[in-house]
């Protein structure tokens, strides 16, 4: 595929956002100011990430919002590239939805929300386009994916396969394992914490743990950093069944007094 063909689809995707949101005016969305106040246009938020300043500036004037509104966080050590931005404003009028739009067109994607009183919601954004990490996933044996028992057998046929869909946070498709470092008893508490969120769940508190052996993974596969959590890698490609190197089933239930 060329670059203008390229360009051409993500400005079509850019002008789906805009002509959803008939209450704001297209010519709000065009205004992009950067560091050096230059207008640049919008369809770069789809394939690049703007730095969390400039992306501060805009959703600022936007929103018309303050310095205690919008924030700008930093993540132990993680490139400056990879900051999160943290909202709280009220959700009325449908500002929820303009706001992800926004945030979607300066390379953003909604991380986590929380409700506050009075109609206030926090939520945290997260840049979409991260430098991949495959030098550090080289370094390990194998990465571990864990999983509800239901989707078992799905894996197992088909590999890993990124869905958008989750019972805890709000990402674009992609598919989340822990570093081949990471202690069990921390993986443990990890499902313990989705856990809480599963209701009514066939085989529920009954989990599966993945042995990804890293040798394995295509080439083509890229890893990124989790910004909401340091043990975690994710990527948004397809990775074949081939790649496992041995699954165990195990019960969070009747782990818990062993690890806590």
């Amino acid at each position: 595929m060329t670059e203008n063909e390229i360009k051409q689809i993500v400005k079509e995707e850019a002008n789906k956002v805009l002509f959803v949101v008939p209450s704001i005016e297209r010519g709000i969305y065009t205004d992009f100011i950067n560091e050096s106040d230059k207008k640049i246009n919008i369809n770069e938020g789809l394939y690049k990430t703007y730095p969390p300043e400039t992306a501060k500036k805009y959703i600022k004037n936007l929103f018309d919002l303050d310095d205690r509104s919008i924030r700008i966080l930093s993540t132990n050590g993680i490139l400056p590239e990879e900051k999160r931005i943290q909202l709280i404003y009220f959700n009325g009028y449908g500002n929820s939805e303009r706001m992800k739009r926004a945030m979607l067109l300066c390379g953003y994607t909604l991380s986590k929300v929380q409700k506050r009183g009075n109609g206030y919601v926090e939520e945290i954004y997260i840049p979409i386009n991260l430098p991949n990490v495959n030098d550090i996933i080289e370094k390990y044996d194998y990465i571990t994916h864990v999983t509800p028992f239901y989707n078992k057998e799905k894996i197992l046929s088909k590999g890993f396969v990124p869905k958008a869909k989750n019972e805890m946070f709000s990402y674009p498709e992609r598919v989340f394992f822990f570093k081949g470092d990471t202690p069990f008893n921390e993986i443990l508490y990890q499902c313990i914490e989705f856990d809480s969120h599963l209701k009514n769940k066939l085989n529920q508190h009954i989990y599966t743990i993945f042995i990804i052996d890293t040798k394995k993974i295509p080439e083509n596969v890229s890893f990124h950093t989790d910004l909401t959590y340091p043990c975690g890698i994710y990527t948004n490609d397809n990775i074949p069944p081939s790649v496992i190197r041995k699954c165990q089933d195990f019960n969070v239930d009747d782990l818990k007094n062993k690890y806590f």
